[in-house]
């Protein structure tokens, strides 16, 4: 059994560290145009948290994963674990961006009809 390399584990997680700025980002602005976009906004902080704990998900399947395979784990549960948790991210992701675009694009009004005159 070998032990875990924690520093190629770390290093492998910048991206994710990115992400998580972004999504912070996110939420700070939609708590900053709360009171001119209420609605927008909370679907907006929904979705980042969404997002944020599917990620969250994702850095604790791979840190398991990397624990369970230097503890002998076989390859049949790794794969089994690894294809369900890739399931449940696509699921959050989908409801997730779903609610950004509704955000983005479901609380405009029609335009007013312009006159031909």
């Amino acid at each position: 059994m070998s032990e875990i390399n924690w520093a190629s584990l770390v290093l492998s997680q910048i991206g994710n560290f990115l992400f998580l700025i972004v999504y912070f980002v996110g939420i700070v602005l939609a708590l900053v145009f709360w009171r001119r976009h209420p609605t927008v906004s909370i679907l907006c902080i929904v979705a980042f948290l969404i997002l944020l704990g599917a990620l969250v998900i994702g850095i604790g399947t791979q840190i398991w994963m990397t624990a369970g395979a230097s503890r002998g784990m076989r390859s049949e549960e790794i794969g089994r674990f690894l294809s369900i948790m890739g399931i449940v991210r696509a699921g959050l992701g989908i409801v997730a961006w779903t609610l950004l675009l509704t955000a983005l694009f479901g609380w405009r009004s029609p335009a007013a009809p312009q006159s031909t005159v």
